[in-house]
């Protein structure tokens, strides 16, 4: 803080006065006095500029304590109409709160401040709008909190008309948004940037939004677009007369590279090369030249490069740059046909990735850094070798199948582990808690697309204020110590789970789709094998049951298209299947993006494995999210409750559950209307099981999946905004879905992602972290549903645990024979829509009635891993 005028000298003081060591209680008498021993402003300056020094010195360690202590000097100020001493102590309020990790005080102390300050301290105002700017860079706040950030400076420059920087900031902030994917709030900030430009007459900004445009564009996919924008960003400064960025160079020549301008794009990076002097960025250059180098097949010399792009890098280089650098270096390798560099660039590139995430807290930006690489990943993990050890593969594996539901259980787990200590106080505590209450309710771990797409400090709505003040808290904690809270779903973490499910004998299977053809992997004890699934057979099985779904294609089509793959896939895993040993518990799928491998369906093919499963000795699990569960154990004498619709057509069903209650012999059975939510959830408090005995409407209907209603337009008390807000904490332990279409996915309408993160009902109902859900895919029939209950209740009876007594149901239920069919439906009560149902059964053969993967495949397990 600078004298004001005139700067006369200092008069004779002590180096530490005796005041300075008063409270913020104590602080207004003292200034009080100071006040009236002062003759003029210049001699009460110099005694506040020496405590602002005193203060300042301190450093970060006292933060808090300063902050504090700033406002009440600020606050006394304030009140005695002294604009110059109030901003002068907000500036270090602002400081010292923004060092201790106090977003919200430090940047309402620095708009104070620029709104109260006098012209001969604009100086001490841009000098820390450029510190706060700091902040923002060097990742003191976590990156979803630096647009705040951005939008505050932003709003200090609108104030104090500072144009050109005020764009800046936009043009930042725009950069952020598309690293994440958020490409909606990216272009939002770029169009203020530009309209700034145009209305201010600012040609330099007008030029910096068209080189922000070009990456932007290219960031989307679209390399046309992006290299129009470079030749107009160059165009502008031609016009100017000054000489295009390095950066803009850099640019147009990635974007011609990927349109197929190998030499055009080749000359750029060396004539840059020549003349770059920061480190990183000649780095860079040389990634991008050697990527250059590769398609155009001269591999020496693309390792060369990438050699002399490692000799520029550092510790303190960006994971981002990293990453690329790792993508670029196994593609070399693939195409050199040397399958163990291959595979270290792999685990490197996934590493790079799992650092970016680490700080990284919203949802739907975690969801879009993924979603940035996925397919980069996905591509080149196809290319290495057809079988080799697990541990090879499985860190790729785990950043890969990162998801949301995996993220947001590790951050519930997180809070819920911490103590109060001496880190941790119960008033940071309580304020967590609050807050992740706060985000629970915007929508978490899936939330409304609109919101998403508008998340950003500019919106009107703030819809992410939420998401922001939760950010704002655990970057306040985990800058006093305590542990991240994505450490759970790490890559390491992650890697280690899949490591030890493979160490208990798990098969693990699951898809990648970047390539033709679909890679289908198998991990069984400590080794993996690929398979190739022709690409048309997936989209031919996709189209059919997406139609069949939206009720645009007949039955007949879905089942034999059904028919069709599932022999497709069983054929291509046969020889895996057989190999299973009898130690092998079952198999572990991982869910992705579209739900696409109909493996239950698979298995039930399959002989042996379906008599081992009808013997209560093989499970098949669909995993939402690679996020350990917190163990399943038998279920005995539950307490059930069934939610029922008396209204509809479904005698059977309505009587369903209680039949289960009666061989279960239920310590207590509810049965609550469909429509009353209330009831449910109260009911649920205290509930081991709960089954849902009603009509059923694909979540894939909704136009976003955080609207979905398990009952369509009818109300229901399945909804996907009550299973994330309110089921998360209840204790059942199993959820049977016995409802047409809920075990479908959807991502919404207006999303075209491909990370393996789709909502469902099922996916949601692990949200407690110990239940087991079953849920049909397709149609269920209500007697195949009771069938199915009845045998699970069979099986539970028979001390199973939960998942392996449903996939004893299922397999069992798929060899039934109609004789015992009849006998199972018989214990329905009252018998008005059981005898209804046992004369369907009059035509039907002794044997093999209900093996039918239409009738039964759909039926599906669904656990954490």
């Amino acid at each position: 803080m600078n004298a004001p005028e005139p700067d006369l000298p200092p008069t004779e003081r002590s180096p530490v006065e005796p005041w300075w060591e008063s409270s913020a209680a104590q602080l207004p008498a003292v200034l009080a006095r100071l006040h009236d021993d002062s003759h003029d402003e210049v001699d009460l300056f110099w005694p506040l500029f020496d405590y602002y020094n005193h203060l300042i010195s301190k450093g970060a360690d006292f933060g808090v304590q300063t902050a504090i202590l700033g406002e009440a000097v600020a606050r006394f100020f304030r009140v005695r109409a002294y604009p110059f001493f109030e901003a002068m102590f907000l500036e270090l309020v602002a400081r010292s709160a923004l060092s201790a990790g106090d977003l919200t005080k430090g940047l309402a102390a620095f708009e104070e401040m620029a709104r109260i300050h006098r012209e001969d301290q604009r100086g001490e105002l841009v000098e820390l709008a450029g510190d706060v700017w700091g902040y923002a860079k060097t990742g003191l706040f976590g990156s979803d909190l630096q647009p705040l950030i951005f939008a505050s400076v932003a709003r200090v420059f609108r104030n104090i008309g500072d144009l050109e920087r005020l764009a800046g900031a936009y043009l930042q902030a725009s950069a952020l948004y598309a690293q994440h994917g958020a490409h909606d709030s990216a272009a939002s900030a770029l169009a203020e940037a530009r309209e700034i430009a145009v209305a201010s007459d600012l040609p330099h900004i007008l030029t910096q939004s068209h080189e922000q445009e070009a990456v932007l564009a290219f960031e989307r996919g679209d390399a046309g677009a992006s290299v129009a924008s470079a030749k107009t960003a160059l165009a502008l400064h031609n016009a100017q007369g000054s000489d295009p960025t390095l950066r803009l160079r850099h640019n147009l020549a990635t974007a011609q590279m990927e349109l197929g301008h190998l030499e055009e794009a080749a000359d750029i990076y060396l004539s840059l090369i020549d003349i770059a002097e920061d480190a990183d960025f000649k780095g860079v250059l040389h990634v991008n030249l050697a990527s250059c180098l590769r398609r155009q097949r001269a591999l020496p010399q693309a390792s060369a490069s990438i050699g002399r792009a490692r000799d520029q890098f550092d510790k303190d280089t960006t994971y981002d740059i990293l990453l690329e650098l790792e993508i670029v270096s196994a593609s070399i390798a693939i195409d050199s046909g040397d399958q163990f560099e291959t595979g270290a660039r792999l685990r490197d590139a996934a590493a790079m990735l799992d650092r970016g995430l680490q700080s990284v807290l919203r949802l739907h930006h975690r969801q879009g850094l993924r979603e940035h690489y996925i397919r980069q990943l996905e591509g080149r993990l196809s290319q290495v070798a057809s079988q080799g050890l697990a541990s090879d593969i499985t860190p790729v594996i785990a950043v890969i199948y990162g998801s949301v539901i995996a993220d947001w259980l590790a951050l519930l787990d997180w809070v819920g582990s911490l103590r109060s200590s001496d880190r941790l106080s119960e008033p940071d505590l309580q304020e967590l808690r609050e807050r992740i209450a706060a985000v629970r309710t915007f929508g978490a771990p899936f939330s409304l697309s609109s919101d998403e797409q508008s998340d950003n400090p500019w919106d009107s709505n703030l819809t992410g204020k939420p998401w922001d003040e939760l950010g704002e808290t655990i970057s306040r904690l985990v800058g006093q110590g305590v542990a991240s809270p994505f450490e759970g779903v790490s890559m390491q973490a992650t890697r280690l789970l899949l490591e030890a499910r493979l160490a208990e004998g798990w098969c693990v299977i699951l898809p990648t789709f970047a390539n033709e053809p679909v890679s289908l992997w198998v991990l069984r004890a400590g080794a993996y094998k690929r398979h190739g699934l022709p690409a048309r057979s997936l989209s031919v099985w996709q189209v059919a049951r997406k139609h069949f779904t939206n009720g645009t294609a007949p039955k007949s089509i879905f089942t034999e298209t059904l028919n069709g793959f599932t022999d497709e896939v069983g054929a291509l895993l046969a020889k895996d299947f057989d190999a299973l040993p009898s130690t092998c518990p079952g198999i572990l799928s991982l869910q992705d993006y579209a739900n696409t491998i109909p493996i239950t369906s698979a298995v039930l093919r399959h002989d042996g494995l379906r008599a081992r499963m009808a013997a209560g000795e093989f499970e098949v699990r669909i995993v939402p999210a690679l996020y350990p569960e917190h163990g399943t154990m038998p279920i005995s004498h539950p307490r059930m409750v069934a939610l029922v619709d008396s209204s509809d057509n479904l005698a059977l069903a309505r009587v369903e559950a209680e039949a289960a209650a009666t061989i279960l012999e239920a310590e207590a059975f509810v049965a609550v209307e469909v429509d009353d939510a209330a009831r449910l959830t109260e009911q649920m408090i205290c509930a081991d099981m709960l089954v849902v005995s009603t009509h059923g409407t694909p979540i894939s209907r909704y136009s976003d999946p955080f609207l979905g209603s398990l009952g369509g337009v009818g109300r229901h008390a399945i909804t996907v905004q009550a299973l994330q807000t309110d089921f998360g904490a209840l204790p059942y332990r199993l959820a049977m879905l016995n409802a047409c279409y809920a075990g479908a996915t959807s991502f919404g309408a207006d999303r075209a992602r491909r990370t393996h993160d789709a909502a469902g009902y099922p996916a949601l109902l692990l949200l407690n972290r110990r239940a087991v859900v079953s849920a049909a895919s397709w149609p269920i029939g209500d007697m195949i549903s009771f069938l199915y209950l009845m045998l699970t209740a069979q099986g539970l009876k028979d001390g199973l645990p939960a998942p392996r007594a449903l996939c004893r149901a299922t397999a069992r239920l798929y060899d039934l024979k109609t004789i015992n069919a009849r006998a199972l439906l018989s214990t329905a009560s009252p018998p008005g829509g059981r005898d209804g149902t046992i004369a369907l059964l009059d035509r039907a053969p002794p044997t093999g009635a209900f093996a039918d993967l239409y009738k039964v495949g759909g039926i599906e397990v669904y656990t954490l891993f």
